[in-house]
């Protein structure tokens, strides 16, 4: 049983993330883990960009 995934966050970066754990299903367990890394580093680096300067913001 798995749980529902929102659809859309309204980030490009992350809702493509989750895209690929709702794609999960049917694949092989060994292949996951490669998934789960990609999807995290995504996360991470849209997390980190947050706190980027931004130019012309104060």
């Amino acid at each position: 049983m798995s749980e529902a995934v929102p659809l859309e966050t309204g980030h490009g970066a992350v809702d493509g993330a989750l895209a690929r754990l709702a794609e999960l299903d049917g694949v092989p367990v060994e292949a996951h883990a490669e998934v789960f890394e990609g999807v995290h580093q995504v996360l991470r680096d849209t997390l980190g960009a947050l706190d980027a300067p931004r130019p012309g913001l104060s």
